[in-house]
């Protein structure tokens, strides 16, 4: 398991992809998951 890493983890956001919008994503549960399809 990951060590949790608050720079990364919540100052950074997701990796943008051209398909994917920023704010479609979600950090929870120590992950980032995207919510822009549901």
């Amino acid at each position: 398991m990951l060590m949790f890493d608050y720079d990364r983890d919540i100052m950074q956001p997701p990796e943008e992809r051209e398909e994917r919008d920023p704010a479609d994503w979600i950090f929870s549960a120590g992950q980032w998951i995207y919510v822009g399809d549901c």
